[in-house]
């Protein structure tokens, strides 16, 4: 059984993908861009902006900021209101914050990240909530869940677990020895799960995992409907 489970915030705890594709939409226009085609715009959902824009769109490095500071702009105005939690996805935090600790771990700069918890009735699950910093450099999603995880000490990282959509969530994780599950109901490619230690079809799945006492090597949990 776990202790911890971090959980990734866009794609993964809620849906806020209409809001940030149509931020995104904004930001290329204004900067007399053609967007993006969708299965690429799709693709920014997740990792941090200034890596989306530069691997996704090519954008030179010396445009980056102002890039992610005009997405910003349009997103605060009315796309970080768009969206919701996943089906489920109330009644599994209530579920499992009963018995482990919750926390997020995502690369939406902090004050969005808990903007958006608010708004959607979420922040009260989590005790902890760590978004990126670029004041601070706190960008990347390993370092993002290295703070986390100091904020439980005493755990040892075999008792946490993150739960993501994309392959940035999963390689963390393995990277830092922890174990992982993979969204399949979020943004991510089937390929990104590859090195997941689980995946999951909806929410209501995840707390079988991890009340588990028996470590599995890899697990897709499939329901007939």
């Amino acid at each position: 059984m776990k202790e911890l489970v971090m959980f990734d915030l866009d794609g993964t705890l809620v849906e806020t993908g209409p809001g940030i594709l149509d931020a995104l939409r904004k930001t290329f226009w204004e900067k007399g861009m053609e967007p993006p085609a969708e299965e690429i715009l799709h693709r920014f959902i997740g990792p941090p902006l200034t890596e989306s824009f530069h691997l996704f769109a090519g954008i030179a490095k010396e445009q980056l900021a102002t890039m992610v500071d005009t997405f910003r702009k349009h997103y605060q105005q009315d796309g970080i209101y768009r969206g919701g939690p996943y089906p489920g996805m109330v009644e599994t935090l209530a579920s499992l914050g009963s018995r482990v600790s919750l926390a997020v771990a995502t690369a939406k700069p902090q004050e969005s990240a808990e903007i958006v918890l608010q708004y959607f009735g979420l922040r009260d699950y989590f005790d902890v909530v760590v978004g990126s910093d670029l004041a601070t450099g706190l960008m990347g999603k390993e370092q993002i869940m290295v703070k986390v995880l100091a904020q439980y000490p005493l755990l040892h990282v075999s008792k946490a677990m993150m739960v993501g959509d994309r392959s940035f969530d999963i390689e963390a994780a393995r990277s830092l020895g922890m174990d992982s599950v993979g969204a399949l109901y979020g943004y991510g490619q089937l390929d990104e799960f590859a090195m997941a230690t689980y995946c999951i079809e909806k929410p209501s799945e995840l707390p079988e995992i991890v009340w588990s006492k028996k470590p599995k090597e890899k697990e897709y949990l499939t329901h007939e409907e």
